[in-house]
């Protein structure tokens, strides 16, 4: 995770949905957006998360700037809420920096998976 943000009452204030890649979303199983980067191939998505933060929806965007543009269009005002995630612990970007390897590797030897 780069970056989110929590959506307030004031995101959603009078909306139902909203239509995210082409798919309508029902705006009540939407509390935020987080933007993330696949450890396999570096690509960036924008998140619409439920307030567990799970993924309702996932769009491929080409940077954080052009994923903040994106949320800015569905939802004026959401500029003010984005965070960064906080920084990793040294164990913490172990893991990750472990991770993204091995998914690089699997993906070299299986493109398809």
């Amino acid at each position: 995770m780069l970056e989110y943000a929590p959506f307030d009452p004031q995101i959603l204030s009078g909306r139902a949905s909203a239509v995210v890649s082409g798919v309508a979303v029902d705006l009540q199983n939407v509390a935020g957006l987080v933007i993330v980067e696949d450890l396999a191939n570096g690509t960036l998505y924008l998140l619409h998360c439920s307030g567990d933060w799970e993924t309702v929806t996932a769009s491929l965007v080409v940077d954080a700037a052009g994923a903040k543009a994106i949320a800015e269009t569905s939802f004026p005002g959401v500029g003010r809420l984005w965070r960064k995630f906080r920084d990793l612990t040294a164990a913490e970007r172990a893991e990750v920096e472990s991770t993204s390897r091995f998914l690089r590797e699997l993906l070299a030897s299986d493109p398809d998976s």
